[in-house]
């Protein structure tokens, strides 16, 4: 697998700080299907990904970590064509995660 296909740490938006930047003042916002994605431009060199499943919208912990592993990599192989955004997708209802997740990076280009 080339490097540049993986999802390192780098690529991950990790801190509460982080977060609360993109949920304050999204200049990027987009809904497909069950997601909705909030953007932010940011410094680094390529764009990071952060994740918000509520229980209230999927119930089960392997809906929930379904819906993460299928959102994960489809970025995962979406990253290399991405602008350098702080990208936040909330999962707000049930559907096909994985394509709705395909068409909001082809969105992003």
């Amino acid at each position: 697998m080339p490097p540049d296909h993986g999802f390192p740490r780098a690529a991950r938006i990790t801190r509460k700080s982080d977060f609360d930047r993109v949920f304050a003042r999204p200049p990027t916002r987009m809904r497909q299907g069950p997601l909705r994605l909030l953007a932010l431009p940011n410094r680094m060199h390529g764009a990071r990904l952060g994740l918000v499943v509520p229980k209230r919208v999927l119930k089960r912990a392997v809906d929930r970590n379904r819906a993460k592993r299928q959102i994960r990599e489809s970025f995962r192989l979406a990253r290399p064509g991405l602008p350098a955004w702080d990208i936040v997708i909330i999962v707000t209802g049930v559907g096909d995660v994985r394509q709705a997740a395909d068409q909001l990076w082809q969105r992003t280009q």
